[in-house]
Formats: C-alpha cells, sequence, structure tokens
C-alpha cells in the first residue's frame, strides 16, 4: 500500500509583523510545539473499582527550531523579542491543504548561536507558546 506522508519541504514559520504574517528568514528543522492533554486519576470508594480519568484541558508547550543565522530583520526580531520579553504572533505553516496551519502567541525563550570552525554560522531558537493552538 502506498504512503500517504507528505513531505515538509514548504513548510514555513512566520512571525506577525506590522500586522502581516512575515516568514522567518532560514528556517531549518522544526520541532513542535509539542501538546499533551494533562489528566487526573479519580478514584471511588468501591474497592476493586478502576479509576476514572480526567482531561485538564489541552496544553501547548515549546515549538524549537535551527536557522542559518544571517541576522536579517526577522531573525534580529527574535532577539529583541527575547531580551524585552515580549510576546509575538506566530504562523506554522505546513505543506498541503490536509495539514493546515497553527497560528499562536509565544514567548522566544532561547537563542543560541553555534559557530563551528568547519560550518555555517546557525542558531536555535526556543518559543514558548503563552496562547492555545489555533488550528487555520
Amino acid at each position: 500500500m502506498a504512503t500517504q506522508a507528505a513531505s515538509s519541504h514548504g513548510t514555513a514559520l512566520s512571525v506577525l509583523v506590522e500586522g502581516v504574517y512575515t516568514r522567518i528568514a532560514e528556517v531549518l528543522d522544526i520541532n513542535g510545539p509539542s501538546m499533551n492533554v494533562p489528566t487526573e486519576s479519580i478514584y471511588a470508594d468501591d474497592p476493586g473499582s478502576y479509576p476514572g480519568i480526567v482531561s485538564n484541558g489541552v496544553e501547548s508547550h515549546e515549538l524549537s527550531f535551527d536557522i542559518n543565522y544571517t541576522g536579517v530583520s526577522t531573525q534580529a526580531l527574535l532577539v529583541s523579542a527575547l531580551q524585552a520579553q515580549t510576546v509575538l504572533e506566530f504562523k506554522l505553516e505546513f505543506p498541503g491543504a490536509s495539514v493546515g496551519a497553527y497560528q499562536f502567541s509565544g514567548l522566544v525563550t532561547s537563542f543560541e548561536p553555534t559557530a563551528p570552525v568547519d560550518g555555517v554560522l546557525t542558531a536555535s531558537v526556543a518559543i514558548v507558546a503563552t496562547s492555545s493552538l489555533a488550528i487555520v
């Protein structure tokens, strides 16, 4: 049977700049944002009964990615937002209509440049979602 897997080529991560989502330059691998549903067990007084499980809502967590660090305006905005602790609006668009896109607010929590002797100047970036993920 043939796979229906979608290529990740064409995935775009954008940040809202003056009312327009602008693609963050030179984004490489993207991880996340992760989502999970925390639960609690509820036990009845009846011996031998199985615990019930209740949901505590959906939590959104970290999105991390690497960039070829060139210092262009969208990358500089990430550094400025980290230093000022400013929440930004992000959009993660996946290729193909069936997958869609996520929109969310997030706080840049880490920006770590790497300058290998034999290699390219890169940076690792982490953003923690401060809102729920809207699937658009």
